[in-house]
């Protein structure tokens, strides 16, 4: 289930809350271009992109989704910039 979606020139960047540290990218015709996965982030709940950079709001990474949550700056490439 898509939890948040987000859009950066030509790509469209979409969380599943039930698959957490998974980023998929797909063009604007709805075709896959990448997926990453590892990425350090719980069940997402809200995403944003601003200035080159996404913003993850997720519940925790943690194993357990203990219910704390997090705020992760990520690359457009998916790589973590920033945990808080």
């Amino acid at each position: 289930m898509a939890s948040a979606c987000a859009v950066c020139g030509d790509e469209l960047f979409v969380t599943d809350f039930n698959a957490p540290g998974s980023l998929v990218v797909f063009d604007l015709d709805g075709r896959l271009r990448r997926q990453v996965d590892g990425c350090e982030f719980g069940s997402v709940y809200a995403m944003a992109i601003h200035e080159g950079r996404i913003y993850v709001l997720s519940v925790g990474g943690d194993p357990d989704h203990s219910g704390h949550a997090e705020l992760h700056v990520l690359e457009l490439d998916g790589s973590t910039r920033q945990a808080i």
